[in-house]
């Protein structure tokens, strides 16, 4: 069977290949082979309906048991439905080609569809303070889904913008006389001053306190067969050099003095006399 397809018009398509190495261009209007027309159709149409929307409810399909299976497959089969009906009424997701955007248009036509709800709302007696930003922006967004040509406006808009000579925004012009007060200047940010290592080292040596000393040792040791006595506290010198006060507050005062000397006295063995004097 070799019927030919009518076409009034050439329909040139374009065809990704694999691993993104380029692309085809098949002219739609010289496929006349009825029997190769119905298998592109036929391919055409089971990758589509096995795609739109099966991403989630068919993955793992072939390993589900029981009462899942059961269930998805009715998901998946409600899924195909709705795609050949979207085909039915031009409505079907991805066929249209949709032009890349600027962040601008975006901006713009965003702008465009939040007026428009905000002037919805207010007409019907809603205020705009009930409701917000996020829901304003939830809004917009199925606005600008149902009015595509919000985007058209959005580019017109600004590319009137980018040719309206901006005139007045000279800053001598707009004040006048005030334009030489420096009380209405902002004060310039001026970094912190850094400190110096000299600084830093004063802050520190005038900061810090005198070492506590602490006395030897062998004061207030215990010796055999002597009592253990409590040496005095040491007083604590604070000078203005730290070196000065170390020295000084090392120096034993006169009562440690006293206290060593006893407890020297205390620990030495009975005097013996010498043994010319003990014959005698």
């Amino acid at each position: 069977m070799t019927d030919a397809v009518a076409s009034d018009a050439s329909v040139t398509l374009k065809v990704k290949l694999k691993g993104g190495v380029g692309e085809v261009e098949v002219d739609a209007s010289k496929i006349v082979d009825m029997d190769i027309y119905q298998y592109i159709f036929q391919v055409g149409l089971e990758t589509i309906i096995n795609k739109v929307g099966m991403s989630k409810i068919a993955t793992g399909i072939t390993k589900a048991e029981g009462e899942d299976k059961v269930k998805r497959t009715a998901e998946i089969v409600e899924q195909a439905q709705r795609t050949v009906q979207a085909m039915y009424d031009g409505n079907l997701k991805g066929a249209k080609a949709t032009s890349k955007r600027t962040g601008a248009t975006q901006t713009e036509a965003m702008r465009l569809a939040k007026a428009l709800v905000k002037d919805t709302l207010r007409s019907n007696g809603y205020k705009i303070s009930a409701f917000d930003a996020k829901e304003l922006t939830a809004f917009a967004k199925e606005v600008l889904a149902g009015n595509p040509d919000l985007y058209k406006r959005a580019e017109e808009n600004l590319k009137a913008r980018a040719e309206l000579p901006v005139k007045g925004l000279d800053v001598k012009s707009m004040l006048g006389d005030k334009a030489g007060d420096e009380s209405l200047k902002a004060k310039p940010k001026v970094p912190p001053k850094a400190k110096s290592k000299a600084d830093a080292t004063s802050v520190l040596s005038t900061s810090s306190r005198a070492p506590h000393s602490r006395a030897p040792a062998y004061w207030g040791k215990r010796q055999s067969g002597s009592t253990r006595a409590a040496a005095p506290p040491t007083p604590v010198v604070t000078s203005s050099n730290n070196s000065d006060a170390l020295m000084v507050s090392r120096m034993p005062t006169l009562q440690q003095m006293l206290a060593r000397s006893l407890h020297a006295e205390r620990d030495l063995p009975a005097r013996q006399e010498p043994t010319c004097l003990a014959a005698r």
